[in-house]
């Protein structure tokens, strides 16, 4: 290899790292609550905050909203990465129910903690770059819909991430 390659190489390495320090300290905050987030989504779909209540045997919070068309409540619960409550959540689901897993742009029907671990790591990385619009979090949201409630199965909850977002619910309080 020629040897001004690799002093280039090392150089665009360097400054690389200088960037990503640079902006290290905002993705270390990342640990923004998401419930005022979650609620300016759920109002801009037209959801209509009803009430918390807690999931039953935790000390997690349920946000339940109404949903215009539903007859049965909208339930969302702020989630640990961990999944470490998820099995008292996927107990406590009413009949009829649908459970979903949302972090930034993904759902699944089923935790996958590893999934999440990864797209973790990769908004981190993309966020330390400058390179994109959404905030990892250690959380992320577990949605229970009813079944026949399209209009809110259709909702886009990658907003709840978004530092514009995020930043404007700061600035307010």
């Amino acid at each position: 290899m020629r040897r001004w390659l690799l002093h280039f190489a090392f150089a665009l390495l360097f400054v690389g790292s200088l960037a990503a320090k640079g902006r290290a300290p905002g993705v270390l905050v990342g640990n923004r609550p998401l419930e005022p987030a979650v609620m300016r989504v759920a109002r801009a779909h037209d959801l209509i905050f009803r009430a918390y209540a807690t999931v039953p045997h935790t000390d997690l919070r349920d946000l339940v909203f109404a949903a215009p068309g539903c007859a049965r409540s909208v339930f969302v619960v702020v989630l640990s990465a961990t999944f470490d409550a998820e099995a008292v959540v996927r107990a406590a689901r009413a009949r009829d129910y649908l459970l979903r897993y949302v972090y930034i742009d993904r759902v699944w029907d089923k935790p996958r903690p590893l999934a999440v671990a990864v797209d973790h790591a990769k908004y981190a990385a993309l966020e330390m770059l400058g390179l994109t619009r959404y905030a990892p979090s250690p959380d992320l949201l577990a949605i229970e819909v009813p079944s026949q409630c399209r209009r809110a199965e259709a909702i886009d909850w990658r907003a709840v991430w978004n530092r514009n977002t995020l930043e404007a619910i700061e600035s307010r309080q």
